[in-house]
């Protein structure tokens, strides 16, 4: 899930990590091959120290990639490959999980045109779904094949007298499928409950941008985009098995095996954005972006940015950015509920209540960045970003069917889960290149972040809305660092 595991004892498990890439260059860089290897060797007697699956296990990973160009490099072929293989720890909590090794592949292959005015390519990438490079990197998605193809015109006046200096069109389209299935059961009698094979289909889609800009440094451009009616596997969440009694650590913390849910329908959702900027030679600069878009059962979204930079001197620059956006969507997963039989013609799927609400959404968000440059080797960047961002939830319903978009009404007080979130983010970053080369930098982090509920509150009389300074009051993170390259 992307969270930095927590060891149970101070101090991760011994281990000793190996990393190896060699490669060759050949006919003055136009070709390329490389090797890469890496390795994660766990000693056993300190594996048990921690609550970590992925601090519990051995790994080990082999790969290539390669470069051929032709034709003064206007044509190119390019590819990737990648092997891991998983060897797990026995888990010194519960030993009947599975230690059984696990390999993956994925890779990708790419052909292009990659010189002249009208260019373009197809590729091929691949994930398989025991893919499993975590011990020397992160990858959230694996599972899938995805096929993808794109053209482009670029234009460029050279420097005539031309109503634009560069435009450029681009036309593209992918599609892609499950790399494997998946079957779920029923958690309280152990029956299959759904079931999909691989090469699945997931998502396909077509977009079209164009962007250009004129004599006078203008610019502008407008994206165009559909996907088309596909499945989501991540829209149910995964969810605990409410029979299967937890395992505890030696910090008594609770540990649950969690599944998957079944595979939900995306229905088909069209979108259009476009956007102007001015010279952004001049002393004041501005842009505008707007985007919508909305799909066949009734999301809306919809969002509004402006964007004005000060160049206020060689040494001064300054920009404030304003976002505000609405999100209405049909279908936001609300929780997974273990069925138990007391809303009558609510049977659930394979014991679990997979439900889902309506959800009208607004964010705000506030961005301001001060470049100051004392000197060559001297120099202080400011960020502060303010956000907020707060929905209510109405028409709560539970997925009938696998694989499907048929949702049923739900008893389910929805408001109980309307919410605030707020958060105030600050970056300064000092710079001093003491020597060429040799420079440090001191950074101060400032952070706080609040999140309100209305069913964790209790208070009935408690509204989900604007609040200025929402997350202002809240007790801040600070972190102060001093770097040395």
């Amino acid at each position: 899930d992307g969270k930095t595991p927590t060891p149970r004892a101070e101090g991760d498990p011994t281990a000793s990590h190996g990393l190896v890439r060699v490669g060759k260059e050949f006919d003055e860089g136009t070709h390329a091959f490389n090797l890469t290897g890496t390795s994660v060797k766990r000693e056993d007697e300190t594996v048990a120290a921690v609550d970590d699956a992925r601090y519990r296990r051995n790994g080990y990973s082999g790969g290539f990639d390669f470069m051929m160009n032709f034709d003064d490099r206007n044509w190119r072929v390019s590819g990737s490959g990648v092997g891991t293989f998983v060897d797990p720890v026995m888990d010194p909590i519960d030993p009947t999980v599975s230690t059984d090794k696990r390999y993956g592949t994925g890779g990708d292959f790419d052909f292009r045109r990659a010189g002249g005015n009208l260019r373009g390519g197809v590729g091929f990438r691949w994930e398989h779904d025991l893919l499993d490079p975590n011990d020397m990197g992160f990858m959230s998605a694996p599972d899938e094949k995805v096929f993808h193809a794109h053209a482009l015109w670029l234009y460029d006046s050279d420097g005539e007298d031309k109503p634009f200096n560069r435009a450029e069109i681009n036309i593209s389209g992918s599609t892609s499928t499950f790399y494997a299935g998946n079957t779920g059961y029923d958690v309280e009698t152990g029956e299959k409950a759904w079931e999909y094979d691989g090469d699945h289909h997931q998502h396909t889609s077509i977009d079209f941008n164009t962007w250009g800009q004129l004599k006078n440094f203008q610019q502008g451009w407008i994206w165009v985009g559909h996907r088309f009616e596909g499945t989501s596997k991540y829209a149910t969440r995964e969810f605990y098995d409410p029979f299967d009694p937890p395992q505890y650590t030696e910090n008594g913390n609770e540990q649950y095996t969690r599944y998957r849910g079944p595979l939900m329908t995306s229905p088909a959702w069209t979108g259009v954005s476009f956007g102007v900027d001015s010279d952004w030679r001049k002393p004041w600069a501005i842009g505008l972006d707007f985007e919508f878009g909305g799909n066949a059962q009734g999301s809306r979204h919809r969002e509004y940015e402006a964007n004005l930079r000060w160049n206020q001197s060689e040494h001064f620059t300054h920009s404030l950015g304003v976002e505000y956006s609405t999100n209405d969507e049909d279908a936001q997963w609300m929780d997974n509920f273990a069925n138990d039989g007391s809303q009558a013609g609510v049977p659930g799927i394979g014991g679990i209540d997979h439900v889902f609400g309506r959800l009208e959404q607004e964010t705000w968000e506030l961005v301001l960045r001060s470049n100051i440059l004392f000197n060559r080797d001297q120099s202080l960047q400011i960020y502060v970003a303010p956000y907020h961002t707060y929905g209510g939830y109405t028409d709560p319903r539970w997925l009938a069917t696998p694989d499907s978009y048929d949702l049923r009404p739900y008893d389910l007080a929805a408001s109980e889960y309307d919410f605030n979130y707020g958060q105030v983010n600050v970056n300064v970053v000092y710079r001093w290149e003491y020597r060429p080369g040799s420079t440090f930098y001191l950074v101060w982090t400032h952070g706080k972040v609040r999140y309100d509920e209305r069913g964790a509150r209790g208070d009935d009389d408690w509204q989900a809305g604007w609040e200025p300074g929402f997350a202002f009051g809240t007790e801040p993170e600070n972190t102060l660092s001093l770097i040395h390259i």
